[in-house]
């Protein structure tokens, strides 16, 4: 079969149907009021999900991470690591304790972006990323304190997850 002329229908030159695809969109230059129009069209939504997003924040997540991981470690170093048995454990008597203080600090610190953002997320009715980062950071907190207490107060261990919410935190910062 001769594919040679299945194009000769086809005029390369005839840039009409470009030009009129530009005046839809108001692309040109010469109708501003074309690309007026589009820009109105297009206020309510956007195309990528940024929309009342301003992107200035993405150094000072780079800068928080930096702050926060050497406060994430301790919470880590300090905390079991469930699945694994370790030769060695870094606990000294009380050291779940302190290593929920410094969890509180940590969520306060690095978590409130997230937090804001899922304010701002819920205030425009539009919850996504932002809202489930600080549900999962949440809970995962939140849990372990429930843990610590009730080791406590009911003298029984119950498992907290501390590793697994700074380790979470600290990724979502990361980016």
């Amino acid at each position: 079969m001769n594919n040679d002329n299945r194009y000769s229908s086809h005029n390369h030159h005839d840039y009409d149907d470009m030009d009129k695809l530009k005046h839809e969109h108001g692309i040109t230059d010469e109708h501003g009021y074309h690309k007026d129009q589009h820009q109105v069209h297009h206020a309510g939504h956007d195309h990528c999900g940024h929309s009342g997003h301003d992107h200035h924040h993405h150094g000072s997540f780079k800068e928080l991470f930096l702050k926060s991981l050497p406060l994430g470690i301790i919470i880590m170093f300090f905390s079991p690591l469930h699945g694994f048995k370790l030769p060695f454990q870094f606990t000294f008597p009380y050291s779940d304790i302190v290593v929920a203080i410094l969890s509180t600090i940590l969520i306060v610190y690095g978590g409130r972006p997230f937090y804001q953002g899922a304010v701002d997320e819920f205030k425009q009715k539009k919850p996504g990323m932002m809202a489930l980062v600080s549900l999962g950071i949440s809970v995962s907190y939140l849990y372990s304190i429930y843990a610590v207490i009730i080791t406590y107060v009911m003298g029984e261990h119950v498992m907290d997850f501390f590793f697994e919410f700074a380790s979470l935190l600290l990724i979502m910062l990361l980016g």
